[in-house]
């Protein structure tokens, strides 16, 4: 325990990073004690003797119930070269290679893991893997049938092992989500990894010439599928995302200046459809439009909640005008671009089951000619006695933008918020108010930069 300088070494279990920012342990609780704690001593067969040992590791793994195998990715920062043992304060050189002493030279489990992985897999069909790493990792073992489960444990910190027996015996429902993209093969990355050390003067260099497709940016905008998605996770319950709605008011200030202001809402509701509680981690990304040239899909929010099972819990994402803004490098500002964009929602960057489009700014003549002067009707019977030709109710849209929404699990709806919500859904040319007493807000106005019409405004609804 604490046996290494600035905990500089990859030697038994991971449970903190090492560097300047490290600390010391008071007291460390790893894997296999806090096995034992629950299984008791005498039913767990622990292989200590080394990585390297894959005849051993099969024989207990053959013997055994359930084989649980840990591996490690450990990177810190650089020490003198090559690395001196004898030098107070120099790191360890990584995986036994002197060359690999703080970044990573590769993308592989270190310590013979992948063989390993594979070797105590081939004997025992009830394998787990415990990951404990800094970084992403090639998992070549993935798809072996036998590997039944695999925990990412990042660096878990001194109640490693209670943490982890927490999870692999069921005590607390997972929660975690992916915070990078695990990639199927190294290729799939923008940027390699370097696998010869430069000393400076000629420091190693490597191009990001991604732009601003970082991580799951990059993979969204080239197709490629990747083996464990941003923000994937899995819990021992189940949740069903459904009824998306995006709500907001009129067209916000142009240039984004005011980032405090909520423009627009966008809600939907989960169901844990099993039998545990659980926390979900709802996500929020929001689609451009094209000519912009922003990533695919950009993440704009989350909200984490623990939803009792059998129950049903309503996210909600409030987007400001920055969430909304592209930066404009001539005026060297963040700027409101008009146009349709698109709100997604689910459980991680690749499993987005609802979807609702909405404008931003005023609304292109095209899409007010469904509300036909000659066909359509507004009525609001739970709204009160009001009543406006469809000539008249278009134009409004148009002159105070309005957000027209349409709903891929949902018919069109056409949403303004005022100081009580105000909705109409649009079906086969017929408008009806669907919630709420009208009740126009000059200070709506007044915040997102619209000036409130002089006289009576009772026409405007």
């Amino acid at each position: 325990l604490n046996w290494s300088p600035f905990q500089g070494s990859n030697v038994g279990t991971m449970a903190i990073g090492w560097g300047s920012g490290g600390s010391f342990f008071p007291y460390l609780i790893d894997p296999l004690q806090a096995i034992r704690e629950v299984v008791g001593t005498e039913n767990v067969i622990p292989v200590l003797d080394g990585d390297w040992n894959l005849p051993a590791a099969e024989a207990a793994a053959a013997s055994a119930d359930v084989a649980i195998v840990f591996i490690n990715v450990m990177s810190g920062e650089e020490c003198c070269f090559p690395c001196r043992l004898d030098v107070p304060g120099c790191t360890f050189p990584i995986d036994g290679n002197p060359k690999q002493f703080g970044d990573r030279m590769n993308m592989s489990a270190q310590h013979n893991g992948d063989n390993l992985i594979n070797a105590v897999a081939s004997r025992n069909p009830n394998t787990i893997v415990v990951m404990h790493l800094t970084g992403q990792i090639l998992m070549p073992w993935s798809n072996n049938d036998n590997v039944k489960a695999i925990l990412h444990a990042a660096i878990p910190g001194q109640e490693s092992g209670h943490s982890l027996t927490d999870i692999l015996f069921g005590y607390v429902n997972p929660s975690g989500r992916l915070v990078y993209t695990i990639a199927q093969q190294q290729s799939d990355y923008p940027a390699q990894v370097l696998t010869e050390w430069a000393p400076r003067p000629g420091a190693p260099q490597v191009d990001y010439s991604e732009g601003l497709n970082v991580d799951y940016r990059w993979f969204d905008t080239n197709n490629i599928q990747p083996l464990y998605e941003f923000g994937f996770g899995l819990s021992y319950t189940t949740f069903v995302y459904s009824n998306i709605r995006v709500s907001g008011y009129a067209d916000p200030t142009p240039d984004g200046k005011d980032s405090s202001v909520v423009i627009y809402t966008i809600t939907a509701s989960i169901l844990n459809n099993g039998t545990r509680d659980g926390e979900e981690v709802a996500q929020l990304y929001i689609g451009f439009p094209p000519a912009l040239g922003e990533p695919p899909r950009v993440l704009r929010g989350f909200d984490k909640q623990m939803i009792g099972a059998g129950r049903s819990y309503v996210a909600t994402f409030n987007l400001t005008s920055i969430d909304l803004s592209v930066w404009d490098i001539p005026t060297s500002k963040w700027v409101l671009n008009a146009g349709q964009y698109v709100a997604y929602v689910g459980p991680s960057s690749r499993k987005l089951p609802l979807s609702a489009t909405f404008w931003l700014g005023p609304i292109p003549t095209s899409t007010t000619t469904a509300f036909s002067a000659t066909t359509a009707v507004f009525s609001a019977t739970t709204a009160g006695n009001l009543a406006e030709t469809t000539s008249q109710l278009a134009a409004h849209v148009t002159t105070t933008a309005n957000l027209y929404a349409t709903s891929s699990v949902a018919s069109s709806t056409l949403a303004r918020s005022t100081s009580t919500t105000y909705h109409a859904a649009v079906t086969g040319g017929f408008i009806t108010a669907t919630t709420g007493e009208p009740r126009p807000d000059p200070d709506i106005y007044s915040k997102v930069g619209l000036t409130w019409p002089d006289g009576d405004v009772s026409n405007l609804w």
